[in-house]
């Protein structure tokens, strides 16, 4: 990272919204979808078809025919050309995953920016740096050393 850019880093921290806490730390999630028995509590569920030769999730507008065709069975054959394809519905919980984190709210923006084609419904969260000398430390002395300006 060039000094420019740690300048830049410098007056971001200085100048964003820090989202009601003092030291934010903005991370980047993704949503992954995990197989899982029905009446798992706890965390965001949805149904999905597979496909029972591979085992792959099936695209919406088939799902949403599978749906229609099976009469609320968790199973159903579908015969094309002569050929049978059996598929089934299960259940997956969404659950977040880890992708990267950043010390500002541009950072976060460029990296969704960069990388959001790759991954599966992303968001931004931020965190608190609350008690986190370490990472408070690396902010506190980007700013001081890269802003001309002291913030304790």
């Amino acid at each position: 990272m060039s000094l420019v850019d740690l300048t830049e880093l410098a007056n971001n921290l200085n100048t964003q919204d820090n989202l009601a806490t003092q030291h934010p730390f903005y991370c980047i999630y993704s949503k992954r979808s995990i197989y899982i028995e029905d009446g798992y509590g706890g965390i965001e569920t949805k149904d999905v078809w597979v496909a029972a030769d591979d085992y792959c999730e099936v695209e919406d507008e088939l799902s949403e025919a599978l749906s229609v065709i099976s009469e609320g069975y968790s199973s159903v054959e579908v015969t094309v050309d002569d050929c049978k394809t059996q598929y089934h519905r299960k259940t997956v919980g969404v659950i977040p995953q880890f992708e990267t984190a950043c010390l500002t709210r541009a950072g976060a923006d460029a990296y969704l920016a960069a990388n959001s084609h790759n991954l599966n419904q992303p968001y931004i969260h931020v965190h608190s740096l609350n008690r986190n000398d370490e990472m408070i430390g690396l902010r506190e002395h980007v700013i001081n050393n890269f802003s001309g300006e002291s913030h304790e």
